[in-house]
């Protein structure tokens, strides 16, 4: 028997457009962002489907239409997928991983990241900060970037 894990996405894999057709196509889809819409009284779902893209790209808006969109997807499939023995989750991907372990619901989960959301964009508004992807470079050119960095902050 084949195993199934579920891999949830983090912040970055927002988009207008994000998660509509699943409310039109699937019942159990559009019941989740409902319930999404109503637990954060936003209606997130509207700003996911339609955008602007600068409102849904707002952190406090992102992290919970991502978990949404997780938790519609697992919504739509949970009853067609067997033998599913782990969850996870990247950064704030580990939220929906709780939602598909039940550990959660999407109601409350949406609550939380909302707020981890909001904490986010006010922490990088008092310390404006960057992060970067570093691939494929040597370490020692990593190691004298980061040091460069750290002399002109």
């Amino acid at each position: 028997m084949v195993s199934t894990i579920w891999l949830c996405p983090g912040q970055g894999a927002q988009k207008v457009g994000m998660g509509k057709d699943l409310a039109e196509r699937f019942p159990a889809a559009r019941t989740v962002f409902d319930a999404v819409d109503q637990a954060l009284d936003v209606p997130l779902s509207r700003i996911m489907f339609e955008g602007p893209e600068e409102e849904l790209t707002a952190t406090q808006n992102a992290q919970p239409a991502i978990l949404a969109h997780s938790a519609a997807v697992f919504a739509v499939v949970r009853d067609k997928v067997d033998n599913v023995v782990a969850a996870a989750g990247h950064s704030l991907g580990e939220y929906s991983a709780y939602v598909t372990a039940t550990a959660l619901g999407s109601p409350q989960a949406a609550k939380l990241v909302r707020r981890r959301g909001e904490l986010m964009q006010k922490a990088g508004e008092e310390r404006p900060g960057m992060m970067a992807a570093v691939l494929g470079l040597p370490t020692k050119d990593v190691e004298a970037a980061c040091k460069q960095a750290s002399q002109q902050a």
